[in-house]
């Protein structure tokens, strides 16, 4: 609108969206609910262009065929929207290589944090290093080993875990999610620029009822 009052020419939009579940069932549902609104978006928003591939996979095995083709395309603002089931589909290693990848890369992560904590091995240090070797070299499971109550020993290793993520991106912004239905968990934010971490934490600070923030400020 500002553009045009301008009298400036409108920009047009070029949208690479790649859309993914590992379950057949889901993509199929979803390609009848996104059919009707490109089909508006052709008719009514020239300026718009989008174009939807779809893929049943595992995201960490479709991942590179993903980068490849974001890279072939030379996108540079790309925002991916991981909502992994749990906690572990998604790989630290993969978080980082996107932050790298990409100039402009944005990441919304989910992260089953009550399912991982209510289950780890506290009088067992080998499965216990199993059950979070998915956080690579960072777990220090050390610091684990000072606390003695549960209730302070939960609070560590909920604070291991976040750490291991602050080396994943240049802003990293972790946000519990209150779920009355089920596990609570995390909806992270991770960007390149402070300016996009900004605008993540406005979103969620006007809708502050259904979260709450976890960590220390900054």
């Amino acid at each position: 609108v500002k553009r045009k009052s301008d009298g400036m020419a409108p920009i047009d939009i070029e949208c690479f969206l790649i859309l993914n579940d590992a379950e057949p069932g889901t993509i199929a549902i979803l390609r009848n609910h996104v059919a009707p609104l490109l089909a508006a978006i052709r008719a009514e928003v020239p300026q718009l262009h989008i174009q939807v591939v779809y893929h049943e996979q595992n995201f960490e095995s479709l991942f590179p065929d993903i980068k490849a083709s974001l890279q072939q395309g030379r996108y540079q603002n790309v925002l991916f929207n991981l909502d992994q089931y749990a906690h572990s589909d998604v790989n630290l290693a993969t978080l980082r290589d996107i932050s790298v990848a990409f100039n402009s890369a944005e990441i919304f992560y989910t992260f089953g944090i009550s399912s991982l904590i209510a289950f780890l091995h506290k009088s067992d240090p080998a499965a216990l290093a199993k059950q979070l070797a998915f956080l690579g070299a960072g777990a220090d499971l050390s610091k684990l080993e000072q606390q003695m109550s549960r209730t302070e020993w939960l609070g560590a290793a909920e604070r291991l875990v976040f750490g291991c993520f602050r080396d994943c991106a240049q802003f990293v912004s972790p946000f519990s999610i209150n779920n009355p239905d089920g596990w609570r968990y995390w909806l992270i934010h991770f960007g390149n620029f402070y300016r996009a971490r900004q605008v993540y934490n406005n979103v969620l600070h006007e809708n502050s009822s259904a979260q709450a923030h976890f960590g220390r400020s900054g």
